[in-house]
């Protein structure tokens, strides 16, 4: 892929993702809806849309939550502490706990194509990734 296509497809993108934030601010707190590369969710961070909300949780455990009910999890409660999810400028999305070891990931990296890419949690409840292969969550 080359860079003009990519600053391209970011260009077509991005206006819309930014759209998805509805002028949430983005901080340490609040991170809004959207992680771009090289962002990370610490433990107790969380993206936020309408009732849909994606939480880092303590015990390691990347859980999707629509008007407060679990409906979808990582899977990786108690497999380490202090975990992080980070988007990855691959275009990868993982959770990595304290060692840095990944728990879990996206399976959306390519070395090939190393970019800013945006992960976009929308009010439907999915997790979209807009990169080398576009992703979102059950």
């Amino acid at each position: 892929m080359s860079f003009a296509f990519l600053l391209t497809t970011l260009l077509l993108i991005l206006p819309a993702a930014l759209g998805v934030l509805d002028g949430a601010p983005i901080d340490s707190v609040y991170r809004g809806n959207m992680l771009l590369s090289g962002e990370t969710l610490e433990t107790n961070q969380y993206l936020q849309k309408d009732n849909c909300v994606l939480k880092m949780q303590e015990d390691c455990n990347l859980v999707m939550y629509d008007s407060g009910s679990a409906t979808w999890a990582s899977q990786t409660a108690n497999q380490g502490s202090n975990c992080k999810l980070s988007m990855q400028y691959d275009g990868n999305l993982v959770l990595y706990d304290s060692n840095g070891n990944p728990l879990w990931h996206s399976n959306t990296g390519t070395a090939n194509s190393p970019n800013i890419y945006p992960c976009i949690l929308q009010s439907n409840c999915h997790i979209v990734i807009y990169g080398p292969y576009q992703w979102s969550n059950p």
